[in-house]
């Protein structure tokens, strides 16, 4: 099985000449690597070499110009299958154009309402950069509740007066010439008011229901005959 272990870098030296230098570390049997361009296989000439020790691939271009940018890639293949690796490359004016990274993101943040918190990062890259803030995908406005601050390759966004309605995912991106980079944090607050319900309370009179009594079937009862008791005589006595 083939992997890179390192993925494909690139970098140049100023001066008289400059050259463009791409360079990864294979790890695996590998039998053939080949470079392209933006989909076209390279070649070797008097103006561009490849070197492949077994280990580490790398393409030089000397005398590099404008023409020289665009996607390059490194495949490496062997008898168990193929694996590649590839780059952005743009070249400005005889000069190197470095798309932008995040080196470091903001940390999630916990605030408290009525105060102030506040978003840092730091890029790479090169200039000149476009940097934009945005909050759950929409992008923010210097205001006075937003200040945005970016100098050199940093940047900070202060968000001030806190509202519950100030929580969301917040995102810095970084453009350039070559491309663009993104990071994000989470901004939740502190003591979220607690939702009230509003019952609404009847007064029943408590009533005593008795059940309801059936009809009882017409019964006949049988007649019984007494017999005639004669009673004494009492008389009065005075």
């Amino acid at each position: 099985r083939i992997s890179f272990e390192l993925s494909l870098t690139w970098g140049g030296r100023s001066g008289p000449v400059e050259m463009i230098h791409l360079s990864c570390k294979v790890q695996g049997s590998v039998s053939t690597v080949t470079w392209s361009r933006d989909g076209s296989k390279l070649v070797p000439d008097h103006n561009q070499t490849m070197i492949f020790d077994g280990t580490l691939a790398s393409l030089n271009i000397d005398h590099c110009s404008e023409e020289d940018s665009g996607v390059y890639e490194c495949e490496a293949q062997s008898e168990a299958g193929s694996d590649q690796t590839h780059c952005h490359v743009r070249v400005q004016g005889q000069s190197w154009c470095k798309p932008p990274s995040f080196t470091k993101t903001p940390a999630a943040v916990e605030g408290v309402v009525g105060k102030e918190i506040s978003l840092y990062c730091e890029f790479c890259g090169s200039p000149p950069f476009t940097v934009s803030w945005y909050k759950d995908q929409r992008p923010l406005q210097e205001s006075h509740k937003y200040r945005m601050v970016t100098e050199s390759r940093c940047s900070t966004l202060h968000v001030m007066a806190l509202q519950h309605k100030d929580e969301g995912v917040y995102e810095c991106r970084v453009s350039n010439n070559v491309d663009t980079d993104t990071c994000r944090a989470k901004v939740s607050l502190r003591g979220k008011p607690r939702t009230t319900t509003n019952y609404h309370h009847r007064r029943r009179r408590s009533q005593t229901s008795f059940p309801r009594l059936s009809r009882l079937p017409n019964l006949r009862l049988p007649n019984l005959r007494l017999p005639n008791l004669r009673l004494p005589n009492l008389r009065q006595s005075c």
